[in-house]
């Protein structure tokens, strides 16, 4: 077995990064799919099967938390949220959870990109 390319998606549905090597944690690659977007009033995850242009969605994980980039978007470093974060409802397919949100910064970001209120939230390891 040869193992030919390695990526990594920090935000889930964005454009993948590139890899060279990764470490493990016990959710698997350290950072991928580690954020997402949810719909504002839903909580409902949001991916590239509802929202195209999310394909040129750019997410690069850093120490510390996420740059997003994007046409049209002057680049946002997102921190990770600390402990005292507020806390949204998500649904991923027909599981629901509760995860930091990103804040107001954050969202605001990504709802001019998407285009409708949307949030950013982040799936912590325990």
């Amino acid at each position: 077995m040869h193992l030919s390319a390695l990526y990594r998606y920090p935000l889930k549905s964005a454009i993948a990064e590139p890899l060279q090597s990764s470490a493990l944690d016990s959710l698997g690659l350290s950072g991928d799919r580690r954020w997402m977007l949810v719909d504002e009033a839903t909580g409902r995850f949001l991916t590239q099967r509802a929202e195209a242009h999310m394909s040129q969605l750019g997410a690069a994980h850093q120490d510390g938390g996420l740059q997003l980039s994007g046409p049209g978007q002057a680049p946002l470093f997102v921190p990770t949220p600390g402990v005292d974060a507020s806390l949204r409802g998500v649904t991923i397919w027909r599981d629901t959870l509760r995860v930091p949100d990103a804040g107001d910064a954050a969202a605001a970001w990504v709802s001019s990109f998407i285009g409708k209120p949307t949030r950013l939230v982040q799936v912590p390891v325990d």
